[in-house]
């Protein structure tokens, strides 16, 4: 979740500020714009006075008497819209005085000192609408180089995860000029996506399910066919709304992102919930590896780093790097390292457990039938 939102936080001692500062590097607030103001609860009463308040606003009471601070806040409740909300940082921690609060209508009350992640959290529950609706898991594959098997392995992951999860899948080929989805799934090849991104309309639920194509029980595929025909750009905006609506919509969206880097590809891999990045084992791929974690692992965090899955190893063996080179050049290790993906009882299994894994679901391990269960199957069906 991304919040997108404008705070005025008006802090009075500098411990405050610092955290409030650190707070609003936090990627949560990549989308929001957080204006830090000196002066406390007593700067914020005369600002409001003359200007409109925004949705949040967060104040820090300098140790104020608990009458003063709670008249200043019943006065700036009188001056702000009514959906604006108020968070305080104070130094009282007395039960009367948090039920004095509550019934001025404040949203938060938190005891100094404070953590830059403790405000994080404040506001995510501030901010939150209980009845939205459940956003689906957002998956983004992007192949470090070209030619890595990146559209490949995500048409393959949105399948098996729909059959391993037994959860509905939305495909969303990103690729406008050159994707590979309709071909892939022998699917009747239509221009749905960049009509999705071009249409003038707000999109809705019916449109996109009039656009989507059902590949099979649980997956739906909005294709993006190859043409060369206009030039596609990308509004990050339309995507974005996109992406949401279709996270609505089933329990899991796999995004195919083309090599390519761009605002919105940028934004994809930085605010998905697993981003997979697909490399070949060898000195180009990671060396590209190693830029792209670089410029990732801080807008995703250390909750969220990036995924690595490698391909096609063993596939040769001249210049071919082994799993343990990328771990130790980037500092994790790979999920999961693939031949060709071609099938097989072997690579299957582990799509099927690469798929588990990023779905957030617990492993769970395909059951070898034993000799003796075998033998049983055999005299069985000789006896037919």
């Amino acid at each position: 979740m991304v919040l997108k939102l404008q705070i005025d936080a008006f802090h009075a001692t500098e411990p405050v500020a610092r955290v409030l500062e650190e707070a609003a590097c936090d990627r949560l607030f990549a989308k929001s714009r957080l204006i830090l103001r000196p002066g406390g609860l007593a700067a914020a009463l005369s600002y409001y006075g003359e200007n409109p308040a925004p949705p949040l606003v967060i104040l820090e009471e300098a140790g104020e008497d608990d009458q003063v601070m709670l008249g200043h806040l019943a006065a700036l409740a009188g001056t702000c819209a009514p959906g604006t909300k108020l968070m305080v940082i104070g130094r009282g921690n007395d039960i009367a005085t948090y039920r004095q609060l509550v019934a001025l209508g404040i949203s938060d009350y938190l005891v100094a000192p404070v953590t830059a992640q403790e405000i994080v959290q404040a506001v995510l529950v501030v901010t939150s609408d209980p009845a939205a609706a459940v956003r689906g898991r957002s998956i983004a594959v992007f192949g470090a180089r070209g030619g890595t098997g990146a559209s490949t392995l995500a048409q393959k992951l949105a399948r098996f995860l729909g059959q391993a999860v037994e959860e509905d899948v939305i495909l969303i080929d990103l690729d406008l000029t050159f994707g590979t989805s309709a071909l892939s799934f022998a699917l009747e090849a239509r221009d749905s996506l960049a009509q999705v991104l071009a249409a003038p309309e707000p999109l809705d639920e019916a449109m996109m399910e009039r656009l989507l194509i059902r590949q099979d029980k649980h997956l739906h595929v909005l294709c993006a066919p190859p043409s060369l025909a206009r030039s596609h750009g990308i509004d990050a905006e339309a995507l974005e709304q996109v992406i949401d609506l279709a996270r609505q919509m089933v329990a899991y969206v796999v995004l195919d992102i083309p090599h390519l880097w761009q605002g919105w590809t940028r934004e994809c891999l930085c605010s998905a919930d697993e981003t997979v990045v697909v490399a070949l084992p060898d000195m180009p791929n990671l060396q590209a590896c190693a830029a792209l974690f670089e410029t990732l692992r801080p807008c995703r965090g250390e909750d969220r780093p990036p995924r690595l899955v490698l391909n096609r190893v063993d596939a040769w063996r001249r210049g071919q790097l082994a799993p343990q080179d990328f771990t130790e050049a980037l500092g994790v290790a790979p999920m999961a390292s693939l031949g060709r993906l071609a099938g097989g009882g072997r690579q299957t299994e582990a799509l099927r457990q690469l798929a588990l894994q990023l779905s957030g679901r617990p492993l769970t391990h395909k059951k070898q039938p034993s000799l003796m269960a075998w033998l049983r199957g055999m005299r069985k069906r000789g006896g037919e």
